[in-house]
């Protein structure tokens, strides 16, 4: 949910990112693609 709300702040987003990252799975997996479609251009760089 944090990664995917423009409403949070850059740090609160990476720090989802990275933990969704470095926990695995498919669900994880399905947020960070998810994720891609946001408007952040430093967080879809990553």
């Amino acid at each position: 949910e944090v990664i995917l709300n423009e409403k949070e702040g850059i740090y609160e987003r990476y720090a989802a990112l990275f933990a969704l990252r470095n926990h695995g799975g498919e669900e994880a997996i399905c947020a960070i693609i998810a994720s891609l479609g946001a408007r952040s251009a430093l967080l879809r760089h990553e």
